[in-house]
């Protein structure tokens, strides 16, 4: 059998008086360990809280801080998560497994929160208010410089969603976790029902289609497709063959696969003005 391996500990207080250890979880999160009497218990509680980060340094100061209030019979309180402590938890346990342009956006959408509502606000503490006032300032382009639309907005408070989630299960075997519930829990993201998409013009179409074999048949086909029907690039590619009635010149439309959520049955060719990106405008 090979050697467990040691995890870093540290210690602080007298031994049967105010001891307070500082150790590394199997999971790398620090945590304090102690021993609290309590009102109506003859034997002191063996209390473990979870710190929310690696620091060493760090643990070893909320450890003597810990003893010397042991010392003084007062009663600890387990340190408060703040969004920087849970961005960088977040940042080196979850961001790393992601691929590398959604693990960009974790890094941008964590600087804009912590620039939105400052590096030590409490994770617990956030509220509607916070929520409200991201939606605003980030829309406004206040953080960036440009204003965003609806759709990058919620892109950004999901992802802070999923993160607080997280928090509320990430901890170890005793269920101590870092964040006890989600605040912001239950509020509504921002949606573009109905966003506005400009039509390409005829003559654009043209210069395109005269270039498209040059990308490829499937580009040139995919083109017309979606010229000609109205139907989004995303619909096309989703297209089977068992779809298509070339004799009949009808084209069926899954429900399953069309943005709207509508199925349909189009003639092959048709006529009017039609998007790239959407379907038919009027």
């Amino acid at each position: 059998m090979g050697e467990s391996k040691l995890h870093w500990s540290y210690l602080a207080g007298e031994k049967g008086r105010n001891r307070v250890r500082a150790f590394e979880h199997a999971s790398g999160v620090l945590m304090l360990e102690f021993y609290e009497h309590r009102p109506g218990q003859s034997r002191p509680k063996r209390v473990r809280l979870s710190l929310g980060h690696r620091d060493q340094e760090k643990a070893k100061r909320q450890a003597d801080e810990a003893a010397a209030k042991l010392g003084r019979m007062e009663a600890l309180k387990p340190d408060e998560l703040t969004l920087q402590e849970l961005f960088d938890i977040y940042g080196r346990e979850v961001t790393p497994d992601k691929a590398p342009t959604t693990q960009d956006h974790d890094r941008a959408a964590a600087r804009l929160f912590i620039r939105c509502f400052g590096p030590n606000r409490r994770a617990k503490d956030l509220s509607r208010r916070d929520w409200e006032r991201f939606i605003r300032e980030r829309s406004s382009g206040r953080f960036s410089g440009s204003a965003v639309g609806p759709r990058t907005v919620a892109i950004d408070l999901k992802w802070l969603l999923a993160v607080l989630n997280w928090a509320t299960m990430a901890g170890n075997e005793r269920g101590e976790v870092l964040l006890e519930r989600n605040p912001l829990r239950g509020l509504n993201v921002p949606k573009e029902e109905s966003p506005n998409r400009p039509i390409m013009s005829h003559e654009r179409y043209k210069m395109m289609l005269d270039v498209a074999d040059r990308v490829g048949w499937q580009f040139n086909v995919a083109l017309i497709l979606v010229h000609e029907t109205g139907h989004r690039i995303g619909a096309v590619r989703r297209l089977r063959w068992s779809d298509v009635d070339l004799e009949r010149g009808i084209i069926r439309w899954r429900k399953s696969n069309d943005k709207i959520r509508q199925g349909a049955r189009d003639a092959a060719h048709g006529g009017g003005p039609r998007s790239l990106g959407g379907g038919q405008k009027t």
